[in-house]
């Protein structure tokens, strides 16, 4: 008899551990690790076969997001899925206790450990959380009245942003700004153009997994001359949807492929473009 190491299993786990640690820290939420799955979800033995609800007593979600309230009220619930996840039985598990969260109302979302990590200092997994409260924010205003029905929360990753700042330091400016410089000033100035290619839904893995594939290319112009960048890059992104069955409102799959297709080409800008 001996005492495990600790409640992290992996280097996927301990990656989202800190992560959640980072993301939550001083909001009013507590981040849960291996919480008994029938400790989440009522199931009546009725409503599973033998097999399913043998599988229900037993699981665990790995992590569970809980309001900082009286009864820490349950939130969100995030699964790490590691290459084992591929596995037509572990396949099984993992759609059952898809269902089961769904049926019982209980958002879940399934990350990679490469979610978990910084990619070249893009927080994937930062993003689909601000999806999820960014969406959970408007809808609390459409149900008030005070934005339109059809108003959806988008946004692009944070270091995205931060390059394109540094961009235009450097004197390569955003369409916006070159339409906003004099006639002169604008024949002369470097500004950049978001092309958006290809954004597919593949067929599923073996598993049942879907994935989304996104390519965007960025071109670098010079004044109005459109049909001939001084300089382009293109990146594809193939990233497994993080939202199964689309149980979770705001958390899109093509656009966090979208949004880090475009983020690592405004990476590679920033390495590698000087202005002439």
């Amino acid at each position: 008899m001996r005492k495990k190491r600790g409640a992290i299993k992996s280097r996927g786990e301990a990656g989202t551990a800190g992560a959640l640690r980072r993301y939550f820290h001083g909001k009013p939420y507590v981040v849960l690790k291996d919480v008994a799955l029938n400790q989440v979800l009522e199931v009546e033995r009725s409503e599973l076969t033998s097999e399913e609800f043998d599988y229900y007593r037993a699981a665990s979600l790995d992590f569970l997001i809980c309001l900082d309230d009286e009864c820490q009220s349950f939130e969100l619930a995030l699964e790490v899925d590691s290459e084992l996840h591929d596995s037509p039985a572990q396949a099984r598990k993992d759609s059952i206790k898809n269902r089961l969260c769904i049926g019982a109302g209980l958002p879940l979302l399934r990350v990679t450990s490469q979610d978990s990590v910084l990619r070249r200092h893009a927080p994937i997994l930062d993003y689909i959380l601000n999806a999820y409260f960014g969406e959970k924010a408007i809808a609390e205003l459409r149900a008030k009245g005070k934005v339109s029905p059809e108003e959806e929360f988008f946004q692009q990753f944070k270091e995205t942003s931060k390059i394109q700042v540094r961009l235009m330091q450097r004197g390569l400016f955003s369409p916006v700004l070159v339409f906003g410089l004099t006639d002169k000033a604008a024949q002369n100035a470097f500004w950049w153009q978001v092309v958006e290619r290809l954004i597919d839904h593949g067929d599923a893995d073996k598993s049942g997994q879907r994935y989304w594939c996104a390519t965007t290319e960025v071109r670098i112009l010079r004044g109005a001359s459109t049909n001939h960048p001084v300089f382009h890059v293109e990146r594809t992104v193939r990233l497994r949807d993080p939202n199964p069955e689309y149980n979770v409102p705001g958390v899109h799959g093509w656009d966090i492929a979208k949004e880090l297709s475009k983020f690592l080409c405004f990476h590679y800008i920033e390495s590698e473009w000087t202005p002439e």
